[in-house]
């Protein structure tokens, strides 16, 4: 029995063995294949563009995504590599993470340069006054910025000669002076005035120049169409410009990329297709250019718009022209691995695009080994000087941390997004993070601390002027479609339905942006051709040649695969004459072989009945082994159903409290979501008005919610706390009704320490004095609200009463609707359920009007238990 154990134990080992050494065999032959037949040369991506080295066609997509999923990545020495000189091979979450802020901090200190003198870049003295002029309005507030120094600004900008530096001054001036309410109108008329200063440079290269500028100003303050208006009169400058052909190339492939910057920031598909198609034609133009360096970045930059591309319409059976080009581009991908991997002309930002793409194209396939990729592009991002790419990282390990069930991790690389949006002051990235990480407490079901962040997103957007509109709109979209997604989860339908509204109307206003971005790209094109020369006729026909050449090359290869079919039917043929005779031969040895088994069957024989006892001995020991493997796993099942018990009795308390903190939340924001999307419509009419009272809006408002803010996750607060809260937010709900009414709170147990230390649930005592505010100060210029606590026994009897109109004064509209009672009375429900001490005693009739009806009575009682 025990040689038999031996044996068995021999024979497993050998055909694991023989596994691995077959799927290393396979794995080598796989890669040695591809690099034979890429032929790989020292620019790694080369050969990209010319068709010819496009043979790997027996190799599905599959079959390339397969070999990046169970490819064991060869670590860059700039990843482990720590302050002190050495290395480390850690992959432990934790250690990553600490390395990853190391990175980032590095990378703040890189691009966060200290305060310091402008430099003086004008040697014109007329320039330069001008500069320091402007340079001194920006350190002032904006609100408190002088209209009529800032138009002496202007008229001086326009009296200096037309040139570059001019166009750089207006557009300094431009940052100073716009401000939301008439956003569009003064950029439109800033791009103008640029665009008339640039046609009348009289150098063509800097005119072209000036061409760019106005483009890149105005594609940074999302004036997109503009945009591309002056990128393709750049481009046609640059083309007319006394310069090589060369360097022509080489700024067309530059202003293709910036072309393909603007239909990066339509939030569409279709928009993204457009963006890979300007990024083609860039790897072309720096390809005829001989920039190496460019090309490769391009290349791999529309690689992973392309990998964007296919892991959206893969999942609707993606679209036939997306699936036929992927697996050259994985193809294109894999060649610049190998390259990597033998270190031949790798720089960060190409490093970067790299691990980023094969990342996207693996994360619908498994997540798990795509947030590793992320994670190897995450210190090359770091490396360059790019915000835009450092952010895109650290958004997808998020989500695919997200994704995997690794809550705190990815809220730990939402935290540190947001400390890197903080460190460089980019205030939309903030909002943008905060959003990000509103999206990850919404996925977790912490609806409380995800609705708090996205009201903070709400208030910063709408209270400052550092949103322009496309910023703003981008930001709102994202907060009103998760409001929707949390309030339709909650089951709150009518909230649900006004933010479904808000977000699709956003969405509806990205199709329009792309439909009037293709009108005018198809305008520009169009202007193009009319205004084109001979000579550039010319060269279109040339380009036509080139095009019909790769035709025809493409027909030679479909000829020469047809010929390879054929020849492999002829060997087919071959391979079945073979096997015939094969068949005849063993007909003719079959008669040698029965004798040879007739010897056989007495050795058989004999050695049956030794065999027949060793095999009722192994299915003994069999059974026996059978049996302990299962008593062991019943015993570790016993052990997981009591640990999976404990998990759910910690997560029904965490979901109860959280339950808890959102209720606290929408009992005194309910009403707010009301107003919060219309705010910004709100400060606009008051800037036209009274400045001061649009000061003190902001500032109420600010202090409002900063004061709400400290008081985090409590669950209950103190008598005294509600008060403090319910007289700031008064001021709040005033503006939000449009009111000038005057307002007293008063209570009757001030300085009495044992009534102010009493707990309530959070924002309850807050939601009765708000709604008496909102609706009690309707046509009147006055209200008292009276708060009243009287101690009988074990039990505290409440009394808010006001002094407004009443009920039946207010039409059905303007009434208190019942959802905001609902909300109390959940939260008093879980108040009375989690909290041993005491107990609430209230129900809606407790809200009823006063006896005079003039004025609302609220009551309840806190009794001891």
């Amino acid at each position: 029995m025990l040689r038999l154990l031996k044996i068995y134990f021999c024979f497993q080992v050998f055909l694991v063995l023989n596994t691995v050494a077959f799927s290393q065999r396979d794995e080598s032959k796989l890669e040695d294949s591809l690099l034979n037949l890429i032929k790989l040369q020292k620019a790694p991506i080369g050969a990209i563009e010319n068709p010819k080295e496009n043979l790997l066609r027996d190799y599905r997509e599959e079959d390339i995504l397969n070999y990046f999923l169970n490819e064991k990545i060869q670590f860059s020495r700039f990843y482990f590599q720590s302050k002190g000189g050495k290395e480390t091979t850690s992959l432990h979450p934790d250690s990553l993470l600490s390395k990853h802020k190391e990175y980032v901090d590095d990378f703040i200190k890189r691009n966060v340069s200290p305060q310091k003198t402008p430099e003086q870049k004008f040697v014109i003295p007329a320039f330069k006054i001008i500069n320091n002029s402007i340079q001194a309005m920006s350190k002032i507030d904006f609100y408190k910025r002088n209209r009529n120094h800032l138009l002496q600004i202007l008229l001086a900008i326009a009296k200096l000669p037309d040139s570059k530096e001019k166009i750089e001054l207006l557009f300094s001036y431009a940052h100073l002076s716009v401000r939301n309410d008439t956003y569009y109108i003064e950029m439109y008329k800033i791009c103008d005035n640029a665009k008339r200063y640039a046609e009348n440079i009289p150098d063509g290269f800097k005119r072209a120049q000036a061409y760019v500028l106005i483009g890149d100003f105005a594609y940074d303050y999302r004036i997109l169409d503009y945009a591309i208006t002056t990128y393709y009169l750049a481009g046609e400058a640059f083309d007319n410009c006394n310069i090589s052909e060369k360097r022509k190339r080489y700024q067309q492939g530059l202003i293709n990329r910036k072309l393909s910057y603007v239909f990066n920031q339509v939030h569409l598909t279709q928009a993204s297709e457009k963006e890979e198609a300007y990024l083609d034609a860039a790897v072309r133009n720096f390809n005829e250019s001989g920039n190496n360096e460019d090309m490769t970045i391009t290349t791999l930059s529309s690689i992973a718009v392309k990998a964007y591309l296919w892991s959206t319409y893969r999942q609707y059976d993606y679209r036939d022209e997306i699936k036929e080009n992927n697996r050259q581009n994985l193809l294109n991908l894999s060649h610049w691995y190998f390259a990597y991997k033998r270190r031949e002309g790798m720089d960060v930002q190409t490093t970067y695009f790299g691990f980023y793409s094969i990342g996207e194209y693996l994360r619908e396939k498994d997540m798990k080994v795509a947030s590793l990729y992320f994670l190897y592009a995450l210190p090359y991002a770091a490396l360059t000087s790019s915000t835009s790419e450092l952010f895109a990282i650290l958004e997808n390990i998020e989500y695919a941390y997200l994704q995997l069930g690794k809550d705190q991790l990815a809220l730990d690389y939402g935290d540190l997004q947001l400390y890197l949006a903080n460190q460089l002051n980019d205030k939309f990235e903030v909002c943008s993070s905060m959003l990000d990480k509103a999206f990850i407490f919404y996925k977790t079901r912490r609806y409380d601390s995800a609705t708090k962040l996205i009201n903070q997103v709400m208030f910063d957007t709408s209270l400052s002027n550092y949103f322009y509109p496309d910023y703003y709109n981008q930001l709102m979209e994202t907060a009103a479609g998760l409001k929707y997604k949390i309030f339709d989860s909650l089951g709150i339908t009518d909230s649900a339905r006004k933010y479904e509204m808000y977000f699709v109307s956003y969405q509806t206003d990205h199709h329009r942006q792309l439909i009037s971005l293709l009108e005018v790209e198809s305008k520009s094109i169009t202007d193009l051709l009319d205004r084109s020369t001979t000579k550039e006729i010319g060269g279109k026909e040339k380009l036509l040649k080139i095009r019909q050449d790769d035709i025809d090359f493409l027909h030679r290869e479909n000829g020469l695969l047809d010929s390879i079919s054929k020849l492999n039917v002829k060997h087919a043929r071959d391979s079945l004459v073979q096997a015939v005779s094969l068949v005849k031969l063993k007909d003719s040895l079959r008669l040698a072989d029965s004798v040879n088994n007739a010897n056989q069957k007495a050795n058989i024989s004999k050695e049956g009945a030794r065999k027949r006892g060793n095999i009722i001995t192994l299915a003994i020991f069999s059974f026996l082994l059978l049996t302990t493997l299962f008593l062991i796993n019943m015993v570790r099942i016993q052990k997981k159903r009591r640990k999976a018990e404990n998990v759910s009795k910690r997560e029904e308390i965490r979901r109860t409290k959280a339950e808890m903190k959102l209720l606290s939340t929408l009992a005194i924001n309910h009403d707010l979501d009301k107003f919060i999307p219309q705010l910004h419509i709100f400060l606009k009419e008051a800037s036209y008005g009274n400045k001061e009272l649009l000061q003190e809006v902001v500032e109420g408002f600010k202090d409002y919610y900063g004061t709400t803010k400290q008081l985090g996750d409590s669950l209950v607060n103190t008598i005294k706390n509600e008060i403090a809260i319910a007289r700031k937010s008064s001021l709040v709900y005033l503006y939000m009704v449009r009111s000038k009414a005057t307002h007293n709170i008063n209570t009757n147990f001030d300085g009495n320490s044992e009534i102010e230390s009493l707990e309530l649930p959070k924002n309850m005592i807050t939601s009765f004095i708000a709604n008496s505010i909102k609706h009690g100060t309707i046509g009147k210029e006055s209200i008292s609200i009276m708060v009243d606590v009287q101690k009988k026994a074990n039990e505290y009897c409440f009394t808010i009463e006001d002094d407004g109109v009443g009920f039946h004064s207010l039409s059905l509209e303007d009434r208190p609707s019942d959802k905001g009672i609902n909300l109390i009375i959940n939260q008093v429900q879980n108040f009375n359920e989690n909290y041993s001490n005491y107990k609430i005693q209230f129900s809606p009739e407790d809200v009823r009007n006063k006896l005079s009806n003039n004025g609302v009575i609220v009551t309840f009682k806190l009794i001891k238990v």
